[in-house]
């Protein structure tokens, strides 16, 4: 039951990363196949992000965001540099890089060849197959201000 149990929190963890990092970055249906309908997401720390990410995030938030935010994104990978996974609490801890690529928007170029480290703390259901909460830790806290400054003038440039 227990390496079942692991194997399954496993697959959730590796299913978002490659979710995040698919060829279509931040795909809300496919983010979403690995999380319930009523799983919360927190940024932290709150002080340093834009205050529309300072409450917990329900799934409607969410997808709004990734949608505002994803075409933006030229490029996005993730990376797990450390998993640890507990079965006994359903939860992972995932210390992750992220290289990213912005699009070029209005007069401003394109930004290649940025990173930045965070690290998600995920409580997944009784399965161990869909994900409950997310508390997730920005390294760099600018990594989603420079996003949301990007992608404002992004929408901006399309109306």
């Amino acid at each position: 039951m227990s390496q079942d149990l692991y194997a399954a929190l496993r697959r959730t963890v590796d299913a978002t990363v490659d979710a995040y990092s698919s060829p279509e970055p931040w795909n809300p249906e496919q983010i979403w196949a690995t999380r319930t309908n009523d799983c919360l997401h927190y940024i932290h720390p709150i002080e340093a992000i834009p205050q529309e990410f300072r409450a917990a995030i329900d799934k409607d938030h969410h997808i709004q965001s990734l949608k505002f935010l994803g075409p933006v994104l030229e490029s996005f990978e993730l990376e797990i540099e450390d998993a640890v996974i507990d079965t006994r609490t359903r939860t992972a801890v995932i210390r992750l890089t992220a290289r990213y690529g912005l699009l070029a928007v209005g007069n401003e170029g394109p930004d290649r060849g940025l990173t930045t480290e965070l690290m998600w703390l995920m409580e997944m259901d009784e399965e161990g197959k869909r994900i409950k909460r997310v508390e997730e830790f920005l390294d760099q806290s600018s990594f989603l201000a420079l996003l949301v400054e990007r992608a404002t003038k992004y929408a901006e440039s399309r109306e």
